[in-house]
């Protein structure tokens, strides 16, 4: 194909209810076209987002050649392998601009990971697997290798043990401080206060109620 005119001067069509069954190279096979195109375009109808019918551009430079494409292909007919006839849609393409078929520019960036030293580092570490832990060093007795906490054999950390057994040291030793003196000395509520029952019998006490307190 010839480069791309200036598609703001083309004469534009477009060729609706082109059936989705056929593709591009089908299409253009079966549509033949005996006038000068100066650009084409083809939108596929059937895809992953939706079924519709398949859109054809074409663009001339002469006004005489879109008066022509129109009159000998509108209401062109196609069918199916069942006999279903499609009757395609060509009119002038008043408000609508023709894709641009120019590439566009690639960053200077893209597609050169594999060349940063950082990825090649990566990789390099993905490739070189790492040694198991403990590899090198001087393996310890079982004495020395401290379980983090009671087996299912009964033995029980060295930390652990040392904590229980200071536990147990200091209890045989008087504890001071102020919780020790509120378990040494009953609570006032505890207390029963004795009073002398009468004057005459001075040896004689009873107990006084909380009423009296």
């Amino acid at each position: 194909m010839q480069q791309q005119p200036d598609k703001h001067h083309l004469h534009k069509a477009v060729v609706r209810k082109i059936p989705n069954f056929l593709t591009e190279e089908a299409f253009y096979h079966g549509f033949n076209v005996d006038l000068p195109i100066d650009f084409r375009y083809f939108v596929p109808g059937k895809t992953k987002e939706r079924t519709d019918y398949s859109v054809a551009y074409f663009g001339f430079e002469q006004q005489k050649t879109l008066e022509q494409f129109i009159g000998k292909f509108n209401n062109f007919m196609i069918q199916d392998e069942k006999g279903k006839s499609y009757h395609l849609m060509v009119h002038r393409a008043l408000f609508q601009s023709l894709p641009s078929l120019h590439n566009k520019r690639l960053h200077p960036l893209a597609n050169t990971i594999h060349e940063q030293d950082d990825f090649k580092a990566f990789a390099d570490k993905l490739t070189n697997k790492a040694p198991p832990l403990g590899a090198g060093e001087d393996p310890q007795s079982e004495d020395e290798q401290q379980p983090t906490i009671k087996n299912s054999k009964g033995r029980i950390a060295p930390l652990v043990q040392s904590i229980i057994e200071k536990k147990l040291n200091q209890g045989d030793k008087p504890r001071f401080g102020r919780g020790s003196q509120m378990q040494m000395q009953p609570k006032m509520k505890d207390k029963k206060k004795l009073i002398p029952t009468s004057q005459s019998s001075m040896g004689q006490y009873r107990v006084k109620p909380k009423s009296e307190y």
